[in-house]
């Protein structure tokens, strides 16, 4: 049996902070979800009554960046704390899914990136393709069934 990704998300104000925790919890078979923080009790109170949030451990940040065995991080704040908390979590050698924009200055996300290339620490960045024509061709050609048989995985178009 392979191991699953201990997997935490730091933030729950971003607008796709939910939605990363629900896509999550469809591959239990993949990532084990150790835990969830919201940036203050207001946000937990708002943000924490969506349905992917449901049975999950909340926890500070600072018990998230200590937890045994953690391999990643999806980092779900608000747009100006992507990358102060992408850092801390890189420099503890977690990889991490960070959502857009990186940052609020070009000097502030080189130097995020460059970090982690140095440390060997992954960053994916969220980017919605949904609207780019190519990728709409590709989807209108998979509904047409242009691809054949599409295998594994959900469609969801």
């Amino acid at each position: 049996m392979k191991k699953r990704i201990k997997i935490a998300q730091i933030g729950v104000r971003h607008e796709h902070a939910n939605g990363k925790m629900a896509t999550l919890r469809t591959m239990p078979d993949e990532f084990e979800i150790v835990g969830i923080c919201a940036e203050s009790p207001a946000d937990r109170d708002s943000f924490g009554k969506h349905s992917s949030y449901e049975g999950l451990n909340w926890m500070s940040r600072e018990e998230i960046l200590a937890y045994p065995g953690l391999d990643a991080v999806a980092v779900e704040t608000e747009m100006t704390d992507l990358v102060p908390t992408a850092m801390l979590c890189a420099e503890r050698g977690l990889h991490m899914h960070m959502d857009k924009p990186g940052g609020e200055n070009l000097q502030d996300f080189g130097n995020l990136l460059a970090f982690c290339e140095k440390k060997k620490v992954i960053l994916q960045m969220a980017y919605m393709f949904r609207g780019n024509p190519a990728i709409q061709f590709c989807i209108e050609a998979a509904r047409k069934g242009w691809f054949g048989q599409i295998l594994p995985g959900r469609r969801n178009f």
